[in-house]
């Protein structure tokens, strides 16, 4: 993939930010995923063990608001996350950087199943009874999302860093040159 004529360029002393049209596209991915890492690391090790805390009597009631509430902070984040992916797979078609972003995509597949298929299963049995099982399975499960995110996190680092080779960062043209 090449810079094309239309890109605009950042001036510094010796070398020159050229911004393609996927840099943005790949920053914006690269602070979802990132926003993603921050709030699974949080919910695994602090959220999770204290809700064992929570009075059983009101867990329903606790577990209703934390359904709620964690909604608005994760979904746009992991809709974000899932829309610049796909946009990031066919951007680096004929680049080697694309399988990358397709062991990306595969990561967050990783992710919506566990949170299809297990958390929200778990959530919705912890707000209808409090059981401690349910809860230790829900702490002990959501390693597979923390790690996938980690991994995910790894990854879209490894893809930014890896963007000058596609001409982000040029030496800077001197016309006067003989």
């Amino acid at each position: 993939m090449t810079c094309s004529s239309s890109a605009k360029a950042v001036r510094f002393e010796r070398f020159e930010l050229r911004i393609t049209k996927n840099y943005p596209i790949l920053v914006i991915h690269l602070a979802a995923t990132f926003i993603m890492v921050g709030v699974i690391w949080l919910v695994q090790l602090v959220h999770y063990p204290l809700m064992s805390f929570v009075d059983t009597s009101r867990f329903s009631e606790f577990e209703q608001l934390h359904r709620a509430g964690i909604f608005w902070i994760v979904a746009p984040a992991m809709l974000v996350e899932g829309v610049t992916g796909v946009w990031l797979v066919s951007a680096f078609k004929g680049d080697w950087r694309r399988i990358w972003a397709w062991l990306g995509l595969v990561f967050l597949g990783v992710i919506w199943l566990s949170t299809a298929f297990i958390q929200i299963p778990l959530h919705e049995s912890l707000q209808s009874k409090f059981l401690a099982s349910d809860l230790d399975r829900l702490v002990a499960t959501n390693w597979i999302r923390t790690i996938a995110w980690s991994l995910r996190g790894a990854v879209c680092f490894f893809l930014l860093i890896t963007i000058d080779n596609l001409g982000l960062w040029q030496p800077k043209r001197n016309a006067n040159k003989s």
